[in-house]
C-alpha cells in the first residue's frame, strides 16, 4: 500500500496537509495502487468528497461537477451547495465566502486533475475521453453517484 499517492507536487502537498484530519480506512489493505480502477463510494455532506482523497490512499483523478473548476461559476455554486445549506450564511456574507473559498478550491480541483462533467446535460462525452485517456494510462478514478434532486434516505441522510 502506497503511503504518497501523488504524482504531482499539489497532490503530494494535499496528501501530506491532510495528515491531521485523515480518517483511519477500516479494509485498506485490500486497495492496491498498482493500476487503472474506478471507485465509487458514496459520501456523507459537502466535504465527504475531500476525506476521500484525504484518506483512502490512492491518487485519485475525481470527477468533479464542471461548475467547481472555473473561476466564474464556483462562488455560485458553492454558495448554493455548501455555504448556505451547511454555515446557514446568507446574503453578502454568504457570497463573499463562498468567493474566497472558491479562489482556493478551483485551483486546487483544477491541480488534482478533475475530470469536468457538466452534471446538468446528464452526458459528457468530454469527461469519458478524458476518463478513458486516464484509464488507459494506468490512473484512478473517483466517482460519487449522486442525484441532488433525488429525495434524501432519512436513515442515513445521504
Amino acid at each position: 500500500m502506497t503511503t504518497n499517492p501523488g504524482d504531482t507536487a499539489l497532490y503530494r502537498f494535499f496528501w501530506r496537509a491532510g495528515t491531521l484530519v485523515r480518517f483511519q480506512v477500516i479494509g485498506g489493505e485490500q486497495l492496491q495502487d498498482a493500476g487503472p480502477a474506478i471507485y465509487v463510494p458514496n459520501h456523507l455532506e459537502a466535504l465527504g468528497p475531500v476525506m476521500s482523497v484525504l484518506s483512502i490512499p490512492v491518487r485519485f483523478y475525481p470527477w468533479v461537477v464542471e461548475e467547481m473548476l472555473d473561476h466564474q461559476m464556483a462562488p455560485r455554486y458553492l454558495y448554493n451547495d455548501f455555504v448556505h445549506p451547511a454555515w446557514h450564511l446568507n446574503g453578502r456574507l454568504g457570497v463573499a465566502i463562498a468567493t474566497a473559498l472558491s479562489q482556493i478550491s478551483v485551483r486546487l480541483l483544477n491541480g488534482l486533475g478533475s475530470v469536468s462533467v457538466d452534471y446538468e446535460q446528464r452526458r459528457s462525452l468530454s469527461a469519458f475521453r478524458h476518463s478513458m485517456a486516464l484509464l488507459t494510462a494506468g490512473k484512478s478514478l473517483l466517482i460519487f453517484p449522486e442525484d441532488r434532486y433525488g429525495a434524501e434516505d432519512p436513515e442515513t441522510g445521504m
